[in-house]
């Protein structure tokens, strides 16, 4: 056990704290009807030091979330010709900027995940379908916060 715990404090691992952000107040700017928002700002308000404001003026950034969509493709075939496998792909669009400065410029943030279906099993399939974009939502969500935790504003 001791050994293990040398090891471990060796290598320089440490449990994940709140992350610093390079501002101090956030204004999220996204539709009312995104999924997204709810889940990000829980994260910003749990991960970060940083404080969400309702207006603009009042945030030293802005988080925009410019596009958020959800897809689903056919990824393959049974013998007979009916579909046997779903692609369901979540893409997040967005940027952080400030007046007169930009943090991130319009980054794209995706996430897929394959999905089998069968005839027989279609009300399943759409509960099986909803975990798997909520799953999706919430990688991107981190992705977006570790994102905006590395950010560093332009030089302009």
């Amino acid at each position: 056990m001791l050994v293990l715990c040398t090891t471990i404090a060796g290598c320089g691992f440490q449990l994940r704290g709140n992350r610093e952000l390079p501002f101090n107040t956030l204004y999220v700017k996204a539709a009312e009807t995104s999924q997204l928002t709810p889940a990000l700002r829980r994260a910003l308000r749990g991960g970060t030091q940083v404080k969400l404001v309702d207006n603009a003026a009042d945030a030293d950034a802005t988080l925009e979330i410019i596009r958020e969509a959800r897809e689903r493709q056919i990824l393959s075939l049974s013998n007979t010709g009916r579909v046997s496998e779903y692609r369901l792909d979540y893409y997040v669009q967005f940027r952080l900027y400030q007046k007169d400065r930009e943090f991130l410029p319009v980054t794209n943030v995706s996430q897929w995940r394959a999905m089998s279906f069968q005839d027989s099993q279609v009300i399943q399939r759409e509960g099986q379908e909803d975990l798997l974009y909520r799953d999706m939502r919430n990688d991107v969500v981190q992705q977006i916060v570790r994102r905006v935790a590395a950010a560093k504003p332009d030089a302009s």
